[in-house]
């Protein structure tokens, strides 16, 4: 008898739980309301950016990628691409290898290729060079 009542009491919370979820959706929608005595924020004030004071000159972009299977740059063998775009000032930057499974599979066996028979085989001594490297 005690399990049922301990079911009944958790069918009763997740009801609960759900009702309270529903009534803060609907508050968020409503305009202007406000949540623990907090103001919402506004937006769209007339506010504008300044631009970044990064310099772009030191980036260098090619016009297009290639996939980088088994040490080398290779087309994709759909021959397909994809435009990569600037999110803030939504131009185009360069085009992508579009990979297919078959790319993919082509990657993943020259990288077990590269594991098994070269790279396991370098002492972990020798390998730390590749990875720490300093400038």
């Amino acid at each position: 008898m005690t399990q049922q009542k301990l079911s009944d009491v958790d069918v009763a919370s997740n009801k609960k739980n759900i009702s309270v979820a529903e009534t803060k959706t609907k508050k968020g929608k409503k305009s202007g309301a406000k949540s623990n005595g907090v103001p919402k924020l506004k937006f769209n004030t007339g506010w504008e950016y300044a631009p970044a004071p990064e310099s772009k000159t030191h980036i260098k972009l090619n016009d297009r990628y290639e996939l980088f299977i088994n040490g080398k740059f290779v087309k994709p063998l759909s021959g397909k691409y994809f435009e990569t775009i600037n999110p803030a000032t939504e131009k185009a930057l360069a085009q992508v290898a579009e990979a297919t499974d078959e790319d993919v599979n082509l990657a993943v066996e020259a990288a077990r290729n590269a594991y098994e028979n070269v790279w396991s085989k370098i002492p972990a001594k020798e390998r730390s060079k590749y990875i720490y490297i300093n400038d």
